[in-house]
């Protein structure tokens, strides 16, 4: 099965983390200095930004999110995953430690918003149209 996928559909999810969602209105001052590096503060930042954010979402967009967020961890590089991150992400929280990967983060926080986080058996169709990354 071949799905189409925008890389840039993640950035949806990280406008939460820069409080970017107006729909939501999250005040993300008591995030600020979290290091999503570390399990606890993760857990905190998937639990009140990111999982609420999710669910705002249509199921159809969901999908869209899980799978960017899914084909982004496992095909795109390093600076392009960071880049991702601090499309939105990078006012609130530090980078990740270089303890942990901008992939490890990608895949921890997709195993801790999606059931069945492994898609070994889809291919993807990459449609990355950077202007056109808006979900409803």
């Amino acid at each position: 099965m071949k799905i189409k996928v925008n890389k840039y559909w993640v950035v949806n999810l990280w406008e939460a983390i820069d409080g970017e969602t107006v729909e939501i209105n999250f005040d993300v001052s008591k995030y600020i200095g979290l290091d999503i590096s570390n399990d606890e503060d993760r857990d905190i930042i998937i639990r009140e930004l990111l999982l609420p954010t999710v669910n705002y979402f249509s199921i159809e967009s969901r999908e869209k999110i899980k799978y960017s967020l899914f084909y982004d961890s496992k095909y795109l590089s390093e600076e392009e995953l960071l880049e991702l991150l601090n499309f939105f992400g990078g006012t609130v929280f530090n980078t990740p430690l270089p303890s942990m990967t901008c992939r490890g983060v990608y895949i921890k926080i997709g195993e801790k918003l999606f059931d069945n986080f492994s898609f070994d058996e889809l291919e993807f169709e990459e449609e990355s149209d950077r202007n056109n990354y808006r979900l409803m």
